[in-house]
């Protein structure tokens, strides 16, 4: 086991190394965590003929127990937002460091935000630890809000095929500097809540683009307002286009100070690992970190 120190938080390090039948590396599994005992960022190191030819991230999953707490006298918790960004980069720095023969980690990208009332997370019952009540695509907002993603944005992600990603940034460029149809056909097309038309369409006949209506909608409604269309709005603009599987994340310099110390390694199987599926969507972004 490793922990690793980054900024306030201090991070473990678990490696895992599985062997065929004659020795051979399979695989390694590499999971961070912190007091939540189970793993809060996962990557695998697939091997061939004993050499790490790629890396893939099948789970990522936001806890603010996803840190060592090192001083029991004062607390420290993973902050949503920047904390989650901090788990990320540290993880994907151990791996650049570990596995210079890694340029890249794959993903789907399974993201999503809580857009919960506190009254709805208070009422809960056994919500189980790295999923949303009332998921909102954190792609399909990000995309509208900042025109990409926000592994995109913070990491420089881009989809495996060249092509199909060149094809969607021309789409999703062209959908926030247009508003092609007026709001009777927009409405149609998403099928926007009866209770929220009035609402809606005061921002829409305001705006001149896509990018301007969504700027309009106050932080704090985006929640109300987007959840019930913003995903039958973007299926339906980057139909074919767009796609939240098979996307990668460069292996580029990071900055930053980071302190390691080895103590000792714990090896143990995990459970039914899935290598191309980010199964869970909570990763610690809200509704202002967009």
């Amino acid at each position: 086991m490793e922990f690793i120190k980054s900024g306030k938080y201090t991070f473990a390090i678990k490696e895992s190394t599985f062997n065929d039948k004659d020795g051979d590396i399979l695989f390694k599994t590499i999971k961070m965590g912190g007091t939540y005992p189970d793993d809060c960022v996962n990557i695998v190191i697939v091997y061939k003929n004993n050499i790490p030819t790629t890396a893939k991230m099948p789970h990522i999953m936001y806890d603010e127990e996803c840190v060592i707490n090192e001083n029991p006298k004062e607390k420290i918790v993973l902050q949503k937002g920047d904390g989650s960004k901090i788990m990320i980069q540290t993880m994907l720095g151990y791996i650049k460091q570990k596995y210079p023969s890694i340029k890249e980690v794959e993903y789907d990208d399974m993201s999503s935000i809580e857009c919960a009332t506190e009254d709805e997370i208070k009422n809960a019952k056994n919500q189980k630890r790295g999923t949303n009540m009332k998921p909102l695509s954190l792609y399909y907002l990000s995309i509208v809000y900042n025109g990409q993603t926000w592994y995109e944005k913070y990491f420089n992600a881009r989809m495996q095929d060249p092509q199909k990603h060149i094809k969607y940034r021309e789409r999703v460029d062209n959908l926030l500097k247009t508003k092609p149809i007026d709001f009777k056909e927009f409405s149609r097309i998403i099928l926007v809540p009866n209770n929220l038309l009035d609402e809606l369409y005061e921002y829409y006949e305001s705006a001149e683009t896509y990018g301007d209506f969504f700027q309009a909608i106050p932080k704090l409604e985006r929640c109300r307002l987007l959840r019930p269309w913003i995903d039958k709005f973007m299926e339906y603009y980057l139909k074919n286009i767009f796609f939240n599987k098979n996307w990668v994340i460069p292996l580029v310099a990071r900055g930053g100070n980071r302190k390691t110390r080895k103590t000792h390694k714990s090896f143990y199987a995990p459970n039914n690992i899935r290598l191309n599926t980010n199964y869970t969507g909570d990763i610690g972004i809200t509704i202002n970190d967009v």
